[in-house]
């Protein structure tokens, strides 16, 4: 499977461990999940929007960023 965010090559996780996490891509980091929607739904309100990585993905398209400059998970999708 191919990262979304870098098409770099997800590393899955072993299936035998109960876990939202199902992988991890390899060449970014983010982080490959179940469908879950716990994590915060809006954009920070830092004034600096520079530092965005990618976070987390999962099949249905949702996607979150980590804002490295004020540390807020937020989620779109």
């Amino acid at each position: 499977m191919k990262c979304p965010a870098c098409n770099g090559e997800i590393k899955r996780l072993s299936s035998s461990i109960p876990s939202d996490q199902q992988g991890v891509c390899v060449e970014c980091g983010g982080v490959y999940l179940t469908d879950i929607s716990a994590l915060a739904k809006t954009w920070c309100t830092c004034p600096v929007v520079s530092g965005m990585e990618v976070f987390f993905f999962s099949d249905s398209g949702n996607h979150g960023w980590l804002h490295t400059v004020c540390g807020q998970v937020t989620q779109t999708g």
